[in-house]
């Protein structure tokens, strides 16, 4: 993961990354004193990230859906809706959205979809 660089001198994502995972400086990230408490300090900007992304992609997945609702096209909504529900059932799985939260997102979802004419 190098620094390159993209069209128009813009950095790319992969140098993005490799910023924030790999300062040249870790001491100055956090106030941790010990070697595990600056461990689990780099494990969490990390984590932070992943659940960043991974909490975004669930809000577009419902964005989607709930625009196709709008637009009155229930074709798209519902294949919308298919969509969205593996992204929320993932993020169950993976701790980022509450159970509780997912099924009734879901459930509001596939009601405003299913009340479509």
């Amino acid at each position: 993961m190098g620094l390159t660089e993209g069209d128009g001198g813009a950095i790319t994502r992969a140098s993005d990354f490799a910023a924030r995972h790999y300062p040249s400086n870790w001491n100055n990230l956090s106030m941790a004193q010990h070697k595990s408490a600056e461990k689990r300090a780099r494990q969490t900007i990390k984590r932070t990230d992943v659940n960043r992304s991974r909490r975004t992609k669930v809000r577009n997945a419902v964005k989607q859906v709930e625009l196709a609702i709008a637009s009155g096209d229930k074709t798209a909504a519902g294949s919308a809706l298919k969509l969205a529900q593996p992204a929320l059932d993932k993020s169950v799985n993976k701790g980022v959205v509450r159970k509780g939260t997912a099924s009734r997102k879901l459930s509001r979802l596939n009601a405003a979809v299913k009340a479509m004419a």
